[in-house]
């Protein structure tokens, strides 16, 4: 096993609403970094990281994932959590531990409350947070309104 200086290790949390694409996201990162050779899908029920029969048959994450991606001579441990509310504290246990985090926004759906707690828990525990909005391909995408709230936010966190 390759052994990584700690100046090369990185642990994020990957974190959002329940399909915001977390777990596509995820394995977008493994199929870009050669990792995985052919992406799986939610629905096709074979994704990295959704592999419980229980996340399989209701098509979301229940449990966190650890997603270890290694690229360019650093190590990123990505840890892929639960967006239901009702599996709060998994993301919780999850935030406690990392460094940074990508919230995946589902630009089809918008900026919900659920997102806005998301990242006033972000806030509260400064963490560094990627936002990527994702499924901006869908019909009736408000771009403009996804900048604007993001501005507004930059200030917050």
């Amino acid at each position: 096993m390759k052994q990584y200086n700690v100046e090369h290790l990185r642990t994020l949390a990957v974190v959002g609403v329940p399909g915001s694409g977390k777990t596509s996201f995820m394995e977008s990162v493994l199929y870009v970094t050669g990792t995985i050779a052919k992406k799986g899908s939610v629905e096709n029920k074979n994704t990295t990281s959704d592999y419980t029969n229980e996340e399989k048959a209701h098509e979301s994450s229940i449990a966190t994932t650890l997603i270890p991606v290694e690229y360019d001579e650093y190590k990123f441990n990505f840890l892929d959590t639960p967006g239901n509310r009702e599996l709060v504290n998994e993301v919780y246990q999850t935030l406690s531990i990392v460094k940074g985090a990508v919230l995946v926004v589902d630009a089809s759906k918008g900026i919900d409350i659920g997102t806005e707690q998301i990242l006033s828990d972000l806030s509260e525990r400064n963490i560094p947070t990627l936002i990527f909005v994702n499924k901006m391909d869908k019909v009736l995408v408000k771009y403009n309104e996804y900048c604007s709230f993001l501005v507004i936010k930059k200030g917050a966190l």
